[in-house]
């Protein structure tokens, strides 16, 4: 669990180095209208990440024993399920460009079809390396993929390829994970067989599915109905808003997810969970809200410093998701929690509301731009943390305190951060300093708040618990 962890949230860390390197010289080297293509199609084309999987992957994950026969016929089936998303994908292009009105995006759509089969070969071959330990080079996995595209995607961007330059990346960065993830698992599958439990774990998925693919709908029907009503620019600056957003979410809770499921699922003690669970709880939020804060507070520098001047206009987009991206933070260890006690229809039932809100707010907000849509995921993420934390405990034999009472020292911390923040951005702004300088400025507000928050006994405990969380 120790080293797991560590090494992967590292891992982790450097593939986000990598996306947000990858952010920021692509949009130098490429117009909003180009991501803006791009995330028309990704936004369609992405459920085959969802559905491809099928839960299997967690199932895997969760499983006190798995066998090889078992975990080969796993692998098989999500493979057939990649087969049979990419023939559907191939077929359906031309009605989805007629939709758009976008009859270029066609090809596209048949390149990353061949996405999903990669990626779900490659599920099971990430599985054998996670339950067997061997966090290092599944990490290595993730970043060495992510890099192969990435270099791949600066050639062709500077050779003037626009939108196919990041369809490549993809492409090329699914191919690689999958080779890595061979070599590295040294593990052969077997061929299928029927008679090898495979029923027990399509249940869990099928559990799983649900809430995963309400997930997806919700997170990118403002992406798609953006592209219904707005031109590929507006939508390409709501997309690389929203990456900024989610990244810092995603590049924690990925990792902290595949290590510490399989560990939380192996507590017998009632109180060794629950101290495990609050520890779990507070390391995400003391380091996920200040990243958010960071990008709310000092958006238009971040946007200008980071993506360039033409980018903006994506400023305001990005503070509204950063709000979003905040609740997700807060009722993430609901998601945890519906895993480890297979209550994950629960937990469908109760973001059902808030994810209902986004898209609806989404088709009417879309004509108006991509702010007002940011407004209404804004209000889908904050309903389904209150219906989620008010409902879901219960019935998963747990308190409402359990999701709650963490929250209280880093949600304090972060209203103390944010006036530190606040006052330095007041006092750059007064001597005249350039976004750089307000970013550094910035900064030292933090540094500040931390030295604040450091006199008082009960956030000193709770920074030891962050520094000891690498020895759980």
């Amino acid at each position: 669990m120790k080293r797991g962890s560590i090494v992967l949230v590292s891992g982790q860390w450097l593939k986000y180095g990598l996306q947000l390197a990858s952010l920021v010289v692509l949009a130098r080297l490429m117009d909003p209208a180009d991501f803006g293509t791009l995330a028309l199609v990704t936004s369609l084309t992405g459920i085959a990440s969802v559905v491809g999987d099928f839960g299997l992957s967690l199932s895997a994950l969760r499983a006190k024993v798995l066998s090889r026969p078992l975990q080969s016929m796993l692998l098989w089936a999500n493979v057939l399920i990649g087969l049979i998303l990419a023939a559907s994908f191939i077929a359906l292009s031309p009605l989805i460009g007629v939709v758009y009105g976008r009859p270029d995006i066609v090809p596209l759509i048949l390149l990353l079809s061949s996405t999903f089969v990669l990626n779900g070969a490659a599920v099971q071959f990430k599985v054998v390396l996670n339950r067997s330990a061997k966090y290092i080079r599944l990490s290595m996995t993730d970043v060495l993929g992510q890099l192969a595209g990435f270099v791949l995607a600066v050639i062709l961007a500077a050779e003037g390829f626009g939108v196919w330059a990041l369809a490549w990346q993809l492409v090329a960065a699914a191919f690689s994970g999958l080779v890595l993830a061979a070599l590295f698992s040294r593990w052969r599958p077997s061929r299928p067989s029927l008679r090898s439990g495979l029923r027990a774990h399509a249940r869990f998925g099928l559990a799983t599915f649900g809430t995963q693919v309400a997930n997806y709908v919700s997170t990118n029907a403002d992406t798609v109905l953006l592209g219904v009503w707005q031109k590929a620019a507006e939508v390409g600056l709501y997309n690389r808003a929203f990456q900024l957003s989610v990244l810092p979410v995603q590049q924690l809770a990925a990792p902290l997810t595949r290590a510490v499921l399989p560990s939380l699922a192996g507590i017998d003690s009632v109180s060794a969970f629950h101290r495990k669970f609050r520890r779990l709880q507070v390391v995400f939020a003391y380091v996920a809200l200040p990243v958010l804060l960071m990008l709310l507070v000092n958006s238009g520098d971040l946007v200008a410093v980071v993506l360039g001047q033409q980018w903006r206009p994506a400023a305001p987009i990005l503070q509204l998701l950063a709000v979003a991206s905040a609740f997700q933070v807060l009722a993430y260890p609901l998601y945890w929690a519906s895993l480890v006690k297979a209550k994950v229809g629960v937990l469908f039932w109760t973001e059902l509301p808030g994810r209902l809100l986004i898209i609806a707010g989404s088709y009417w907000m879309a004509k108006l731009g991509a702010v007002e849509v940011a407004s209404a995921v804004v209000v889908g993420q904050f309903v389904m943390w209150v219906v989620g934390v008010s409902i879901a405990p219960p019935a998963m034999k747990l308190r409402r305190s359990h999701f709650l009472a963490p929250l209280v020292r880093p949600l304090v911390a972060v209203c103390v951060l944010a006036i530190c923040e606040l006052s330095a951005g007041v006092l750059a702004r007064f001597f005249g300093l350039d976004s750089s300088g307000r970013l550094a400025a910035s900064l030292g507000g933090v540094v500040v708040s931390v030295g604040i928050l450091l006199a008082f006994r009960g956030f000193r405990a709770e920074f030891k618990e962050l520094l000891a969380f690498r020895k759980s």
